[in-house]
């Protein structure tokens, strides 16, 4: 295939590290950010910047085979506060409690951190007033390529802490999570639409603000260098291995599964039937007079388990004679049938 005509999207781990934490292209997280979290991205720094030689190592040297696998994605600082970005394309069991384990983590992590220039928590000669005035607010967004939240077709959420009568903030808004599934319609705003058209599809809309439509012309497969496109491919290839290795063990797993259920199945099935049967038997043979010893000593070849269990069973002798005449009931209409005339049998 053409390089040319290869279509590629920024939900790959190292096209979203190259589109939102490229040093050289900063005002693309700024747009970013502001679009979802409605906050100014002044003095935007990376804590996490994208270069192909750290991604390389990030993901356990040439051997891309190793899928090291990371935590945030993204990390930024800005005058209102540190900022994250995790892309997540396969579910797992408790993310939404990680993603507020990493959020409480970075919000903990700035403790007693150097605070950024006119940033709150200072004096006027600069100087912080305490530890805890370093600790500054968190805005982690996830962006999800598969549906978390089942009941709706809201495809943005965003958590914060609030008074749960009057919906008032805490001050501060210290601890701010979005969830973004790529996978649903209802998004509020044209800009989010757009971020999501590159997610899913790798390009944006003639429209889209300048920032994004950049965005799209940084992860195209044709503007990667060689060692990204090595990367890129190495990396695709080796997660459709792995995908592949969990589809086989899913595959097989549910085989076992329903070999296991089936003898399960069957062998109380047979047990069950067996027992249904034993009881009739010894209700037959008790009504018409057989004596206890005897019964058992007939049903004795079905196993003593049976024997047991068959006896716990037998209902009262009113019962036993229920079953006799009920069967007698039914030998004498046979034989009735079998006596008429073949043209007036109703089964002819």
């Amino acid at each position: 295939m053409d390089i040319t005509e290869k279509r590629i999207n920024p939900t790959n781990d190292l096209l979203f590290k190259k589109m939102l934490a490229s040093p050289e292209h900063t005002d693309i997280l700024g747009g970013f950010i502001r679009d979802f979290f409605n906050i100014e991205p002044e003095e935007l720094t990376l804590e996490t910047p994208y270069s192909i030689r750290a991604y390389t190592e990030e993901r356990g040297g040439r051997d891309a085979s190793v899928l090291r696998e990371t935590r945030a994605d993204i990390r930024a600082l800005v005058r209102a506060g540190t900022v994250m970005a995790e892309m997540q394309v396969n579910n797992t069991q408790f993310f939404d409690r990680r993603a507020f384990y990493y959020s409480c983590e970075a919000y903990c992590s700035n403790y007693n951190r150097p605070l950024p220039p006119e940033a709150a928590g200072q004096s006027e000669d600069g100087q912080v007033k305490s530890r805890y005035s370093t600790l500054r607010p968190v805005y982690a967004m996830n962006i999800l390529d598969y549906t978390h939240f089942e009941n709706d077709a809201k495809a943005l959420r965003i958590f914060a802490m609030r008074d749960k009568e009057t919906g008032e903030p805490m001050p501060g808004e210290l601890l701010t999570i979005g969830f973004f599934e790529l996978q649903k319609p209802d998004l509020p705003t044209r800009n989010q639409r757009h971020w999501q058209t590159l997610f899913v599809t790798g390009g944006a809309p003639a429209d889209a603000p300048d920032y994004i439509r950049k965005a799209a012309e940084l992860v195209s497969y044709v503007n990667l260098d060689k060692e990204e496109r090595e990367m890129y491919d190495r990396v695709t290839m080796a997660e459709a291995d792995r995908d592949a290795q969990i589809a086989w063990g899913i595959e097989k797993g549910y085989a076992a599964a329903y070999a296991a259920g089936y003898a399960a199945g069957y062998a109380t099935g047979y047990a069950a039937g067996r027992l249904e049967v034993a009881v009739l038997m010894a209700q037959v043979l008790k009504a018409d007079g057989y004596s206890e010893e005897k019964i058992k000593a007939w049903l004795s070849v079905l196993g003593e388990d049976v024997v047991r269990a068959v006896w716990s069973a037998l209902p009262p002798d009113d019962a036993n004679r229920s079953i006799l005449e009920s069967l007698e009931d039914k030998k004498n209409q046979v034989g009735a049938q079998s006596k008429k005339p073949l043209a007036d049998r109703p089964d002819r």
